[in-house]
């Protein structure tokens, strides 16, 4: 087992147990005295501006963003020979976290907190834009990496993706769409997502490499 997949195994085992303990958290109501405490703060400093910048950041993680930059980003992956190996990966990274997270939603169906300031429908835990946020930026920056030559680019590559991905997660329980927990369980289970995809697509790599040699 090489220092990668440990790693993987590592944020697998310890991302599930953490999830695990918010899911029965959730059910069992005891996330509710600290949700509605950050929904009420949030709700009373908003404006009408800061809401207009939240709905532009919550777009971010929907499917009008996702969805075309996906596709565009998937069609360069499959005509670039040099990078169609990475295809697979982010395909099933992007579509898959969509797929699990709707499994999710019905698994728990927790109502939203049903005080929203943008219309929102179907269930609330986990928060579908944080996952497909975190999922779609993670992957891109993950393709990325081997771009950035230096520390510096490295970090600020990573930072970027954290940044956008926690935008939208702060933007859906500012707009009021979704309990801070629901965003907390997206974030938690795309990463569990992001990294098994991640071991496939080394696994399938270094199974490719082999069959070369």
């Amino acid at each position: 087992m090489t220092k990668h997949d440990t790693m993987n195994r590592a944020i697998q085992i310890v991302g599930l147990a953490v999830f695990a303990g918010l899911a029965v958290a959730v059910q069992s109501g005891w996330t509710k005295g600290f949700d509605w405490v950050v929904l009420i703060w949030l709700r009373d400093h908003a404006s009408p501006t800061l809401t207009w910048v939240m709905k532009i950041i919550t777009d971010l993680g929907s499917w009008v963003v996702v969805v075309p930059v996906s596709v565009l980003v998937a069609l360069w992956l499959y005509s670039d020979r040099e990078r169609r190996g990475d295809f697979p990966f982010f395909v099933l990274a992007v579509a898959g976290a969509s797929l699990l997270n709707g499994l999710l939603k019905w698994a728990f169906q927790r109502p939203r907190p049903g005080f929203g300031l943008v219309e929102a429908a179907g269930y609330s835990f986990p928060s579908g834009h944080s996952m497909e946020a975190f999922s779609f930026y993670g992957s891109v920056a993950i393709l990325l990496w081997g771009y950035a030559r230096s520390r510096r680019a490295k970090v600020m590559l990573a930072g970027s993706a954290a940044v956008l991905v926690a935008a939208v997660g702060l933007s859906r329980m500012y707009l009021g769409v979704h309990y801070p927990s629901d965003v907390i369980g997206g974030f938690i289970a795309s990463t569990i997502w992001l990294s098994l995809c991640a071991q496939y697509a080394r696994g399938r790599r270094d199974s490719g490499r082999r069959a070369v040699e």
